[in-house]
């Protein structure tokens, strides 16, 4: 009787054991299948990245953070995708979303092949992520653009519509009576003679999205170590050319190539005379600006400049200044070294300041590549036919992009922040990210100056 109940007892124990076996098994088995359900919902590929940036000032440490998932382009520019995702990541700061990236497909690589990462991949609980929270926005079932309608969303997924994210940034950032004055304001002057002004290169109307880029951009823009090591060496390289705390250095992006086009006969929706000084940038004909009156508009962009600053400035030496010249044209670069006025600077390149040749742009070698003979063809007829062509940028091997991509950040980064003023063309994309990365010192001590269009922080000119 006693050893019938030891038999019962022991067989009791192993029941209960393997009951709760099956319990961890089952557990773990959804614990994995509800892992791999996130995998599958959001495409994204094991051997590639997934980039989690925490944009909201208000989200802490918590399991369960609203999210604005986004995937990067394929084959767009460096310049026009890194400003739509600093248009997004605003969006998302704005709405208190923690912003996830999937960057598994950009032209560029990686995002952390340049720059730091700022927060660790996000983990969800079972509780707060489930596939039923997944809300894929659709900007044409929106009755308005704000408010909008997916704001109850926790969990949101944001679609490559640039339109629509352009007028969200605007409905945030942008008082709309304030920009419809503008625009009606541009069109009655819709043919000017003059340099931009610094309130003509940045408008009032603009400023709070200026700022709201800024500080997207100080969290995002953190160049990984070794390209931040490279920037520090170019810092202490310039600060040794200074004479004393007068020398006044103005940084020049001047962004020819395939975009000259733009500067020349820049379409914004309206008939706009784009001119600079009594040089005038662009002819009907659809040529590319006289080269001496693009050098002359770059100098009286310059002297602006530097007439500004000194005022400003308590000292009362007056050493020589300097203007650091980075453009994808190295023929470009010869261009402003060649005319007169030059003597009045010392005119150098970003590349030579961190002991490259300073002859030749970041993208010198895709000369030397089997497209340079395409690019070359016209090069007798102006010196604008050279330059950065991303389509022949697009057909390079990933490693070289990379690597050109780097240098670019490199060079970009160290004349944005370090330059005491800024010339660039308002039509570059690339040249509204130098802008924002003199941070929000441009905006207050209004360092900045277009050769084209003003500062816009949309895709369009004309939203």
């Amino acid at each position: 009787m006693i050893h019938d109940k030891k038999v019962s007892l022991k067989k009791n124990r192993i029941s209960s054991r393997f009951i709760i076996f099956t319990i961890v098994l089952f557990g773990g088995l959804v614990i994995l299948c509800t892992q791999w359900r996130l995998q599958q919902k959001w495409s994204f590929d094991s051997n590639k990245s997934v980039s989690s940036i925490t944009i909201s000032k208000f989200i802490q440490e918590s399991n369960c953070p609203k999210t604005l998932s986004y995937r990067m382009g394929k084959k767009h520019g460096f310049g026009s995708e890194f400003s739509l995702y600093l248009r997004i990541a605003a969006i998302a700061f704005k709405l208190n979303y923690t912003l996830i990236v999937e960057d598994s497909d950009w032209n560029y690589g990686r995002l952390e092949d340049y720059f730091n990462k700022t927060t660790a991949t996000l983990n969800y609980s079972n509780s707060c992520f489930k596939e039923s929270d997944n809300f894929q926005i659709n900007p044409e079932l929106e009755k308005s653009i704000w408010p909008a309608s997916w704001i109850n969303n926790k969990h949101v997924y944001l679609p490559r519509e640039i339109d629509y994210i352009d007028q969200l940034f605007l409905a945030l950032f942008v008082d709309q009576s304030q920009l419809s004055e503008m625009h009606q304001e541009e069109r009655k002057n819709s043919k000017r003679n003059e340099l931009l002004s610094a309130y003509g290169t940045l408008p009032t109307t603009f400023e709070q999205a200026f700022l709201a880029q800024v500080e997207v951009m100080n969290r995002i823009w953190i160049p990984r170590n070794e390209l931040a090591q490279e920037i520090k060496e170019g810092e202490e390289a310039l600060e040794e050319l200074r004479v004393n705390q007068s020398t006044v250095i103005i940084g020049l992006h001047l962004r020819l190539g395939d975009k000259v086009h733009e500067l020349s006969n820049y379409k914004v929706g309206m008939t706009i005379e784009l001119k600079a000084d009594q040089g005038q940038l662009r002819s009907r004909d659809n040529e590319p600006p006289s080269t001496n009156k693009l050098a002359d508009a770059c100098f009286d962009a310059a002297e602006s400049l530097l007439s500004q600053i000194r005022q400003t400035s308590n000292s009362t030496l007056q050493s020589l200044p300097i203007l650091i010249v980075m453009s994808d044209d190295p023929d470009g670069i010869e261009l402003i070294q060649s005319v007169e006025r030059s003597k009045q600077w010392k005119i150098m390149t970003v590349s030579s300041l961190l002991d490259k040749s300073s002859d030749l742009s970041k993208f010198q070698d895709l000369h030397q590549s089997s497209f340079s003979t395409k690019l070359k063809r016209h090069s007798s007829k102006s010196f604008h036919r050279v330059g950065f062509h991303e389509s022949v940028f697009n057909q390079l091997p990933l490693s070289k992009r990379i690597t050109q991509t780097r240098k670019f950040i490199i060079e970009l980064t160290l004349l944005g922040r370090l330059s005491d003023g800024i010339i660039f063309t308002g039509s570059s994309n690339v040249s509204k990210l130098f802008g924002l990365l003199g941070n929000e010192k441009r905006l207050m001590e209004r360092t900045m100056r277009s050769l084209d269009v003003r500062w816009h922080p949309t895709a369009r000119y004309t939203r």
